[in-house]
């Protein structure tokens, strides 16, 4: 939401402030504030006047000096107060600081003609915007008296004053301010089991606790037996379906089972005996599977015994003694040549012969 919260006092920084407010959207003022520098109040009351989009002020607790400038801003129907809220208007004055150590008569008269410009603007501004008279205007800025919420509302510094019991009760506050400014709210319609349509802010989705509704305070039946229950403006609470009695089933007596028939197909038991063939030839693959020498494990071992070489002599030299000055060259090489084509499942037959 655009808000801009004024609980201090207004200067160049105030200003800023309001210059960096979202154009595109509504923007919605809480005021608390005792005043400030005029000059920087009308430029805020320029911005606000200027804007595309609504502008809407609340009182919040003090609205004193330049500040009522900025509540006027503000159209008379988008102005509210707090019930405490408390309001002051006054003429133009220099703070002790603001003149010179040395104050000339040309000072004087210069600082006295400017104070008397700004105090006619004033005038103008409260004429224009409020619906006092010019005596009550000029009456309330000479006494400078605090007035309240009521008389406020009375002088057309604002048009409302917040109801707490009602504050949170989205009916109501749709009927002062959504109709009143011509604001379009989202809102999700939801049309019960009786009939009743129930109006809950927001696009889409379930009902949920919490939700707020801008139907009237009750309870609304559902489709599918639940009870959607507003209190306050909001749903407080979904009652769950209530079940209903159901008659008891009477138990039906179990059917007993038909003795299985003998098979009529006269394949049947080359069938049988094909299945645990199969059965059987699938186990010894997933056993040789979980046996499976890797390539890498025979190299391993190989070269452990002392390499391709010393296999080939032991091999040659299995069964029988070993010649003595033998030249296995010949032989190792065509050895070679064929070990290096072999595979793992090769090697491991090879060694265990």
């Amino acid at each position: 939401m655009n808000t801009i919260k004024l609980f201090s006092d207004i200067n160049a920084r105030t200003t800023d402030i309001f210059r960096r407010a979202d154009d595109t959207q509504p923007l919605y003022i809480a005021l608390d504030s005792v005043g400030g520098s005029v000059y920087e109040a009308f430029k805020i009351y320029d911005l606000i006047r200027e804007r595309q989009q609504p502008t809407f002020v609340n009182v919040v607790g003090y609205c004193y000096s330049a500040a009522s400038v900025i509540l006027l801003a503000a159209s008379a129907e988008r102005r509210t107060a707090s019930a405490n809220a408390s309001f002051l208007i006054h003429s133009p004055f220099l703070c002790e600081s603001e003149p010179d150590q040395h104050l000339t008569i040309e000072k004087a008269e210069s600082y006295t003609a400017e104070m008397k410009a700004m105090d006619n603007k004033l005038r103008a501004l409260y004429l224009e915007r409020t619906t006092a008279d010019e005596v009550t205007i000029n009456n309330l800025m000479k006494a400078e008296t605090i007035f309240d919420a009521n008389s406020a509302k009375n002088w057309g510094f604002i048009s409302s004053i917040n109801d707490y019991q009602n504050l949170f009760n989205m009916s109501k506050l749709k009927q002062v301010l959504f109709d009143a400014f011509g604001i379009q709210m989202k809102a999700m319609k939801v049309v019960g089991a009786d009939g009743k349509e129930l109006e809950i802010n927001k696009d889409s989705g379930a009902p949920a606790v919490g939700d707020v509704v801008t139907s009237d305070d009750g309870e609304y039946l559902q489709n599918d037996g639940t009870t959607i229950v507003v209190k306050d403006g909001k749903i407080a609470e979904i009652k769950p379906a209530e079940k209903k009695d159901e008659p008891a089933k009477t138990a039906e007596p179990a059917t007993p089972a038909t003795p299985a028939e003998p098979s009529t197909d006269p394949n049947a038991e080359e069938i049988d005996k094909l299945k645990k063939e199969c059965q059987n030839l699938s186990e010894r693959l997933t056993e040789m599977e979980n046996n499976a020498v890797s390539t890498a494990d025979v190299v391993e071992l190989v070269n452990e015994l002392g390499g391709k070489d010393a296999l080939l002599a032991l091999k040659n030299a299995k069964g029988k003694e070993a010649p003595k000055n033998v030249d296995l060259k010949n032989k190792v090489e065509t050895e070679e040549e064929r070990l290096m084509k072999m595979s793992a499942e090769d090697w491991a037959n090879y060694l265990s012969k």
